[in-house]
């Protein structure tokens, strides 16, 4: 029988709870991770984060070090698209508020202090919620269909949600 055994492991801090991290499975690319994190804010209901995006490398003495970051709604879940659609780095993200966020990843030439690498909203979704309960309607986690199917027109997104229910968004290329 073989045996795993892990050699090394290192971090970096983050400001609120890293619960969600992906690496980029795009070519020129798989040295990018996104990390999602999320806090809740003392003595209220609001749920902050931020996504994090990390490059690997070998000089330094974590393996890794942020190249940008953006803050947001409480990231639960993110994962990258395994394909470019209508020829973008898309990064699918659900928050704490509900909503389905996708996110365009442009990776700059300068990935030093003046960092031109960006990660903007392209497009948001945000699922009905009971009017007495703000929280009734929470997307847990996603997961798209295209790394599995290679034709860009049938993308689509899962979510699994806390209204016990499976949702499926189709994704339009523009």
């Amino acid at each position: 029988t073989e045996t795993c055994t892990i050699d090394e492991i290192r971090g970096l801090k983050v400001p609120y709870s890293a619960d969600s991290t992906e690496f980029c499975p795009l070519d020129g690319n798989v040295d990018i991770f996104a990390c999602g994190t999320y806090q809740l804010i003392p003595g209220t209901k609001r749920k902050v984060g931020k996504i994090h995006m990390m490059k690997v490398c070998d000089d330094s003495k974590i393996g890794f070090k942020e190249i940008h970051s953006i803050e947001t709604p409480a990231v639960l879940d993110l994962k990258w698209s395994q394909r470019l659609i209508g020829g973008k780095m898309l990064l699918g993200v659900v928050e704490s508020c509900g909503s389905l966020v996708i996110k365009e990843w442009k990776r700059g030439e300068n990935e030093g202090e003046s960092n031109d690498s960006s990660l903007s909203t392209l497009c948001n979704f945000e699922f009905e919620r009971s009017e007495s309960d703000p929280h009734s309607t929470i997307v847990l986690s996603l997961d798209w269909n295209n790394r599995v199917n290679n034709k860009e027109e049938d993308t689509k997104i899962v979510m699994s949600l806390t209204s016990e229910s499976a949702e499926e968004a189709t994704m339009a290329a523009r």
